[in-house]
């Protein structure tokens, strides 16, 4: 699963108060943008999260790494439609374009995080 601030800063807030009764090893989440510049922004937060609360300590509480959602799969818990949505004929039209999909992945990868990417190839 991915984690985005909202998400995060509410599982550190309830951890703080009361423990957790669970691990929780996220990918931080990645959304497409279309300006380059909101991508970047998203992953150097991504990175910067990732080296916050590294595997290493503690492991029970920590950001694995970077997810990007190419399109709706089963397994990414993002189903695609079985009907188009709104005006779309094609209902698993991808979410991310893919070179800009390639071109996100490399950063996380050199700067030390896992990166995920899910998407359904035709």
């Amino acid at each position: 699963m991915a984690m985005d601030e909202d998400e995060w800063d509410a599982l550190e807030t309830y951890r703080s108060r009361k423990g957790l009764p669970l691990h929780v090893a996220a990918h931080w989440l990645v959304p497409y943008s279309d300006p380059d510049q909101e991508i970047q922004a998203t992953l150097d937060k991504a990175i910067e999260m990732h080296h916050t609360f590294h595997p290493s300590a503690p492991p029970s509480f920590c950001v694995f790494g970077v997810k990007l959602i190419g399109d709706g799969v089963v397994d990414s818990c993002t189903a695609a439609l079985s009907q188009p949505y709104g005006t779309k004929p094609d209902p698993v039209e991808p979410i991310w374009p893919a070179e800009k999909m390639a071109k996100s992945h490399p950063p996380g990868r050199r700067r030390g995080a896992s990166v995920r990417r899910t998407r359904h190839w035709r």
